[in-house]
């Protein structure tokens, strides 16, 4: 137990190491394309690579994860981490734009499939460390993740304001070869001690779990989909936040600071979300449709549409990335908990759920990234932040209303079951003693 403890400790440092390194890109790489004369929309199309690699990371996971050693996807996860900075650190503004594009588009998408092997894989020790306080551990591993996404781009515009270009991704690739020299020791040693451990747990299941299985049930999707709306809030509000903001200040770290309050809200909210809603017994369904409606809430505040008659201020902007990062913490720790226990439900024999579950995660995230942008590039441009953001709260709020009576139905429907079968049960026994008596 106090190794699991340890192991659990030495995941959430990792965790941090990480955030901060994928955000510590965000003031960087695009300031520097921009000196080179890309466009914006190429820009975004190079920051998107990340979420696509990610994506095709989580479909070959969701299918091999399960066979894979889980150590040495860590190992090549850390390795591509550490190529890719010493990477961005080769471009040089006197390559050929070409190539500047080329190299970034595949350093790009090598960070994603590292993060897609790193996450998922200490997602999945958590659903091997803890499985009975799953919702606890994860909100805790999210808080560290979270204060590293907020350190991350505050630590690259430090540096960068002394720096060149180059010089960044050297310092952060150095800085991380020595803390993975130092941290994956004892990673390697305890992820194979619990890989050997499980092997000799659970010889005797069936063959794995399938994902065309799991996309038939329909618990996972009513979950699946209630996280994806929720979540692209986050996602739907980026394309245009940058000028949404300028609107109210000529400040230009203005928009890096909003971000930061939202990023910061998360981590810090995981404490709350522990120590007060956690306890109060809610059930997932419960807290799915209480993060939804705060984020539903936060895109409101985030505009706000004339509508709605919230003033319009930077002050309620920031209220409203205050409430979008709260939101976040209720719902994120709970979507693997959530999907082992459906899972588990609907097939307990079949090994590989936890691996499935975590690959889903990881699929669900950069799905809602590619996307959510899309979506928001759209609705921004069609009808201004302001509408698109209140369209889009229409939307989600339409989805949990679904979510909410869908879910009720199914509820009501397994009771009366379950009140069946019990009927049943007691007209057996009554039966058997009648004839017994007889």
């Amino acid at each position: 137990m106090e190794a699991g403890k340890r192991f659990f400790l030495i995941l959430c440092v990792l965790s941090l190491i990480d955030s901060t390194n994928y955000a510590f890109f965000i003031p960087i790489m695009p300031d520097f394309l921009i000196s080179q004369g890309i466009s914006l929309s190429l820009i975004g199309v190079i920051l998107s690579f990340f979420q696509i690699g990610s994506l095709c990371c989580s479909l070959y996971l969701s299918k091999y994860l399960l066979y894979q050693s889980k150590k040495n996807l860590l190992i090549m996860g850390q390795i591509l981490l550490i190529l890719a900075n010493f990477g961005f650190a080769t471009i040089s503004p006197d390559f050929p734009i070409e190539a500047i594009i080329f190299l970034a588009l595949a350093l790009r998408f090598i960070q994603g499939v590292a993060f897609c092997l790193i996450f998922s894989i200490s997602n999945y020790n958590l659903t091997v460390l803890y499985p009975q306080n799953l919702d606890k551990y994860y909100a805790t591993f999210e808080i560290w993740r979270g204060i590293g996404y907020s350190l991350g781009p505050v630590i690259g515009g430090l540096i960068y304001e002394f720096m060149s270009y180059s010089w960044c991704f050297i310092i952060i690739a150095v800085f991380y070869s020595i803390m993975s020299l130092l941290l994956f020791p004892k990673i390697l040693k305890y992820q194979a001690e619990m890989e050997a451990e499980i092997e000799n747990s659970s010889p005797f299941l069936k063959r794995p779990i399938t994902s065309f299985k799991i996309l038939k049930n329909k618990d996972f999707l009513l979950t699946f989909f209630v996280f994806i709306f929720s979540f692209m809030c986050y996602c739907v509000i980026q394309p245009k936040f940058s000028q949404h903001i300028h609107d109210y200040t000529d400040l230009e770290y203005a928009v890096g600071l909003v971000f930061g309050v939202g990023d910061f809200t998360y981590a810090m909210s995981g404490f709350l979300v522990i120590h007060i809603i956690m306890r109060l017994n809610f059930t997932r369904k419960n807290l799915f449709i209480m993060g939804g409606s705060l984020s539903m809430a936060s895109l409101l505040l985030l505009g706000p549409e004339e509508y709605t008659f919230l003033p319009k201020s930077l002050v309620t902007i920031i209220i409203g990335m205050i409430v979008l990062g709260f939101s976040q913490m209720i719902y994120i720790p709970i979507l693997i908990p959530e999907i082992c226990e459906i899972m588990k439900k609907n097939d307990q024999s079949s090994k590989g759920k936890k691996e499935m579950a975590c690959c889903l995660f990881s699929f669900a995230l950069a799905l809602t990234q590619i996307f959510g942008s899309i979506i928001g590039g759209v609705l921004g441009d069609k009808f201004g932040f302001e509408r698109g953001m209140a369209i889009y709260a229409v939307v989600l709020f339409g989805y949990l209303g679904f979510f909410a009576v869908f879910s009720k139905q199914k509820e009501n429907y397994k009771e009366k079951i379950n009140e069946n079968e019990k009927k049943s049960e007691i007209e057996s026994l009554l039966i058997l003693e009648k004839s017994e008596a007889n």
